[in-house]
């Protein structure tokens, strides 16, 4: 995914959760993992992985690209990986947990992706998963590419799309808060193309979605938000590729 080399110093601030969120967030996943093993796939920036370190857990970080593996280094990730999720370069069950967040919409091959993280856990899959409760910028460029004819290669909703697939063994709400949405630094993101779905689409193309988006979005409001931890334990792992 080398497209993330060129927005790893803006990745936070397009993506990050306000501060009092990330924290619920992070005491709710300490919470249930405790002194359990986790390998953070798809780490990123370090986004999570880091105040996971800084709570005392055990987090190996594992990414693709070498910029946003900087950018975790830098936030004191210590034990980091430059690796596809397709093939982790570890032994099996050397982990209890894998971790991804805002992730699985990027594999093409998600199912080779899970396979691996069953490979190398002992215990399964966790994951939180982001509930709207109202406007979603990304689900409105999903559907106005594919009405384009751009199908997404991977997961279309990511996390969200295993959860209807395989409902998870357990689920637990972190957060639940209102936050003003505000359209226009989102149209201005997807118009540089700073997030991946906008990647492999032609530049004329996602001018006219972010001028269709501007209509569709409508204007500055509040929204209540929800964020809930899922977790599907290593056998629920095997339902999502088939047996090979």
């Amino acid at each position: 995914m080398p497209g993330f080399d060129r927005v790893a110093d803006v990745y936070d601030a397009t993506r990050s959760l306000r501060p009092d969120v990330m924290k619920r967030v992070v005491d709710g996943i300490v919470d249930f993992v405790g002194k359990s093993s986790v390998i953070d796939v798809g780490v990123g920036t370090g986004r999570f992985a880091a105040p996971l370190v800084r709570k005392g857990l055990d987090v190996t970080g594992l990414d693709v690209s070498p910029p946003m593996i900087t950018q975790a280094r830098g936030k004191g990730v210590p034990g980091l990986v430059l690796s596809a999720a397709e093939s982790i370069p570890f032994r099996e069950e050397s982990f209890d947990y894998a971790m991804v967040v805002h992730f699985m919409h990027l594999p093409k091959e998600w199912r080779a992706a899970l396979r691996e993280v069953h490979r190398v856990t002992r215990r399964g899959l966790i994951t939180v998963v982001g509930d709207p409760l109202g406007s979603r910028p990304r689900d409105t460029y999903v559907r106005l590419r594919e009405e384009r004819g751009f199908r997404m290669p991977g997961l279309r909703w990511g996390e969200r799309e295993m959860v209807e697939m395989v409902p998870p063994s357990l689920t637990r709400e972190l957060a639940e808060y209102v936050e003003e949405f505000d359209p226009d630094p989102w149209l201005e993101e997807y118009s540089a193309k700073l997030h991946s779905i906008t990647w492999d689409i032609p530049d004329d193309v996602n001018a006219q979605i972010v001028e269709e988006m501007r209509s569709k979005l409508g204007g500055k409001r509040d929204v209540r938000r929800r964020l809930i931890l899922s977790v599907w334990d290593r056998a629920q792992l095997r339902e999502f590729y088939p047996e090979p």
